[in-house]
């Protein structure tokens, strides 16, 4: 079985980021809240910091072999 690239504490965090992308890549005529982009951009950063660390060992794993 393939070991999972997101760890479990960082879903919430990516789903409620590709969430976003894909609200605001269709919204066309909307104003853009702050204090929304901010709290994605906050979502954004604890997302990558829990998953570069699987993403780094799962890349050594394969280099290992």
């Amino acid at each position: 079985m393939r070991p999972a690239l997101i760890p479990p504490e960082g879903v919430v965090d990516w789903d409620a980021v590709l969430r976003f992308r894909h609200f605001l890549r269709h919204a066309y005529v909307i104003a853009l809240d702050p204090e929304k982009l901010q709290t994605n951009v906050a979502r954004l950063e604890r997302a990558v910091a829990s998953t570069d660390p699987w993403i780094e060992a799962a890349l050594r794993a394969i280099l290992a072999t």
